[in-house]
């Protein structure tokens, strides 16, 4: 008796013990996991590439054109959208826009002596007099950055009209050097063959840089944080037309200062960094579609047939033990077989001109082989638990065994079935070494079924590697590998209930 005690006492510490361990490397798992990738998750890396992309860039002029299109009588100010027409001597308005800067002046209304104020880009006062004439003025308008002074008759009466710099500003608290003209903060950076960059540290949410369109288009490409500027032609022009020479080796710095006098930039060399798994995410997608259309009928198809019309003899035995076994074959050595046995296969079959070595498509039927034991066994899990009271009551009431089977004893192994689905769409997730072999390595962002590419799991495995593993970027696919292994666990276990429901 108290040997019996002895024992029950040490096996109920080992379990509490087994599991308060398991807790323990579970919480420093998920703790790690979270603390490395929860930064870096958001809507970016998800939808984003992983390529980085040379391009060029440009810009919307800061200066609007705001007279284009627009029928107008008179010499207009294209800068601040207003037209004059000079009457004995007069400068009288003809036509301003509702976008002008100068918001109070009305069609009809005139300029009068006075002192007139203009500032240009370089805070330069610039000297006008109605004696100069309208063209002089025009000139001066549109080239004047900030009016101080503007003498002006409105309406009938004297005023003096005044305006904020047309260029906005915007503020960053950042550790670089900043444009406030173009809301973007540098840094003097390297790339991985040495040469001189200049990165990108923060960005304003409505930078300049933000509607930024490639330069031989108008397609919408904006310079996020983490892009790089590279010396490859860069065209910037100034308030006056004119080119501002600059090169990257002159540094962050005087990139900053350059922007700030920038009204114009026509071609802007970029790197916009990748980093994102968005293809990953897709070829992961794939994946679980191609391996469930041929191991879940195949699985269920198998078992069905050993549970229900096999003879229960040496030779069905034997065939569940190769499936038992087949559970225990090491991943790598599944590999090997998609590698030497469907890359061919998938070769022969579709043409080696359209499949050129590992694609989706030998992945996938590796996939398929590596889950089959386990569809197979839950399926016939699940067709154990059926009671075998609803097969006799079927063949009571006339239905032969082809029938009973198939709308008796299937529907009702469904939620089984469907928790074979789930695990397999675990495995297929988390799978790794398989499929190094089977579909490569490569990270891609153009996914197709008949080329390489990466799962989120080797993706996971792509990042570690080298000299420097990337922790943040693994760890940020970890939890999207885990939260959309809970959701579908979820949603199996709201259908495994409703289906209860219904069958029973």
């Amino acid at each position: 008796m108290k040997n019996r005690k002895l024992y029950d006492y040490f096996g109920k510490t080992l379990v509490y013990g087994a599991s308060l361990i398991s807790v323990v490397v579970l919480t420093l798992i998920l703790y790690f996991v979270f603390s490395n990738g929860l930064p870096l998750l958001n809507f970016k890396i998800i939808t984003g590439d992983n390529e980085d992309v040379i391009t060029s860039l440009k810009t919307e002029k800061l200066d609007k054109d705001l007279l284009k299109d627009i029928d107008y009588e008179g010499v207009g100010s294209k800068r601040y959208g207003i037209a004059f027409k000079e009457e004995n001597g007069i400068l009288r308005v003809t036509y301003i826009s509702k976008e002008s800067p100068l918001k109070n002046v009305n069609i009809g209304d005139y300029l009068i002596e006075g002192n007139y104020e203009l500032i240009n880009d370089k805070k330069e006062m610039i000297q006008y007099s109605l004696d100069m004439g309208i063209e002089a003025f025009i000139a001066i308008l549109d080239k004047t950055v900030e009016i101080k002074s503007l003498p002006v008759n409105i309406l009938g009466q004297n005023s003096v009209v005044k305006t904020n710099s047309i260029f906005k500003t915007f503020d960053i608290e950042s550790k670089g050097f900043v444009s406030k003209r173009y809301g973007v903060s540098l840094i003097d950076g390297k790339n991985l063959e040495g040469s001189n960059i200049i990165l990108v540290e923060k960005i304003h949410p409505d930078s300049p840089f933000k509607t930024t369109s490639l330069y031989d288009s108008d397609t919408k490409s904006p310079i996020e944080e983490g892009d790089a500027f590279y010396n490859a032609g860069i065209l910037m022009w100034d308030n006056e037309g004119n080119l501002i020479r600059f090169s990257i080796k002159d540094g962050a710095e005087k990139m900053a200062q350059a922007l700030d006098k920038t009204v114009d930039i026509t071609m802007l060399p970029v790197v916009l960094t990748g980093g994102g798994i968005r293809g990953s995410i897709i070829t992961t997608l794939y994946l679980i579609g191609l391996t469930l259309m041929i191991a879940l009928p195949i699985g269920v198809f198998t078992a069905v047939y050993l549970h229900e019309m096999a003879p229960q003899n040496k030779i069905t035995e034997l065939l569940r033990s190769f499936v038992d076994m087949l559970t225990g074959v090491p991943s790598i050595i599944y590999g090997l077989m998609g590698a030497a046995l469907f890359i061919p296969l998938s070769q022969n079959i579709f043409g080696s001109n359209v499949i050129k070595g590992a694609s989706l498509i030998s992945g996938s039927l590796t996939l398929a082989v590596i889950v089959l034991p386990v569809i197979i066994k839950s399926t016939e899990s699940s067709l154990d638990v059926v009671p075998k009271d609803f097969k006799l009551a079927s063949l009571a009431l006339g239905a032969n065994e082809t029938q009973t089977t198939f709308k008796v004893m299937l529907p009702n192994a469904i939620p089984g079935i469907l928790s074979a689905a789930l695990l397999s769409i675990g495995r297929i997730m988390g799978e790794s070494a398989a499929l190094i072999y089977a579909i490569g390595t490569v990270v891609k962002d153009e996914v197709s079924v008949f080329g390489n590419g990466t799962s989120l799991a080797v993706h996971i495995w792509s990042a570690m590697q080298g000299e420097s593993p990337n922790f943040a970027l693994a760890s940020t696919i970890s939890i999207i590998i885990l939260i959309v292994v809970l959701s579908l666990n979820l949603l199996v276990k709201l259908i495994t209930f409703r289906l209860t429901k219904k069958y029973h």
